[in-house]
Parts: C-alpha cells; sequence; structure tokens
C-alpha cells in the first residue's frame, strides 16, 4: 500500500512528458501500441540517479509492457568515499529504489521501431561492457546520455544533477507532449 501511495504521488511529480517517430509496433503487439522510452531521474541519496524504462505504451499512453536499466557502481567501495575519486566496477540493472521511489522528472518519447532497436542494442551493448563507474567520466547520466544520442538526441552535460539532467535533456529536445496516466508502472 505504501509503496502504491509512493508510486501515486511519484506520478504527480511527472513534469516533462514528449512523444517522438510515432510508429505501430510489430507483428504480436496490439495494433494500438507504440514503443516508448522513459528518461527518469530520482532524487534519493546523495546526488540521486538517473535510469531508463522502455517497452510498449497503447494509444493512451499507458505502459504495457516495459524493461527498465540503471547504471551503478559495484564491489566492496562502491558504497564509500573513494566512489568519489576511483573508478568503480559496475553493472547495467534495476535497484528496489528504482521501483519503490517515485521519479523527480520523466522525459518520455514514443519511438519507431528503428530508434526501439537501437536503443535496446545500446543497452545491451552497455550491459555487456560494463564500463568502469566514475562520479565525473561515467556516471548514470552518462549512461543515459549514451542511450539518448543512440536514438540521435542532444544532451546536456553529464555532470548536472539528474534531475537537471533530465530537464536539460528535454529542453534540448522540445517535443509534442503525449499523455502520460496516472497508475502505470514499471516491470523488469
Amino acid at each position: 500500500m505504501r509503496c502504491m501511495l509512493l508510486f501515486v504521488v511519484g506520478f504527480a511529480w511527472l513534469a516533462l512528458t514528449l512523444v517522438i517517430d510515432a510508429a505501430p509496433l510489430h507483428a504480436g503487439v496490439p495494433a494500438a501500441s507504440y514503443h516508448f522510452v522513459d528518461f527518469r531521474a530520482r532524487s534519493t541519496g546523495y546526488v540521486g540517479h538517473t535510469y531508463v524504462v522502455y517497452g510498449t505504451i497503447d494509444d493512451r499512453g499507458r505502459i504495457v509492457t516495459a524493461r527498465a536499466a540503471g547504471f551503478y557502481p559495484s564491489g566492496a567501495l562502491s558504497e564509500s568515499v573513494f566512489s568519489t575519486v576511483l573508478p568503480m566496477p559496475s553493472y547495467v540493472g534495476l535497484e528496489r529504489s528504482d521501483r519503490s521511489d517515485p521519479p523527480s522528472a520523466v522525459f518520455r518519447l514514443r519511438l519507431g521501431a528503428h530508434s526501439y532497436r537501437r536503443l535496446v542494442t545500446t543497452v545491451e551493448r552497455l550491459r555487456r561492457r560494463q564500463p568502469p563507474w566514475h562520479l565525473f567520466f561515467f556516471n548514470c547520466n552518462a549512461f543515459t546520455a549514451s542511450i539518448a544520442r543512440s536514438i540521435g538526441l542532444r544532451v546536456p552535460s553529464t555532470l548536472e544533477l539528474p534531475t537537471d539532467f533530465i530537464s536539460g535533456l528535454h529542453a534540448m529536445n522540445p517535443l509534442p507532449p503525449v499523455k502520460f496516466e496516472r497508475g502505470d508502472r514499471q516491470s523488469d
């Protein structure tokens, strides 16, 4: 119940949603469904975090299927002060707080099949490569920026706070708004 309340409150904070390159999905998915990506930020911890949610939405903007990916430091020192100065091992995945903490900013794009394939390919390439995580050189914003660039978006500085990064991404890529339904929930 508390998780649902946090989710509803989180969606009230959603200020940014957009549409790009609308195209119907391939066979096996209802004709009124479209590919999408949400670039999300949450303001938790010391700095916050950016991550992506992608999949399909219906013609009303409600999430039908979703996968999510974020970029995180791992290892024994990832929770220490050393993580601010040393490169850390990393992983691409999803943490519990990405599901439970409400996003502070969301930039949603509706994608055509080609753009969606490029996005999925980029996420999988980064998942396999696992570049070292570093607070200044390759962080969660840089991960998200790599995905945004793969679908042709311009990106702001990756040294901004996550909510500012997502707001900057929206400002640099202005598009008509798409309706975002309250109660959308992401799945794995």
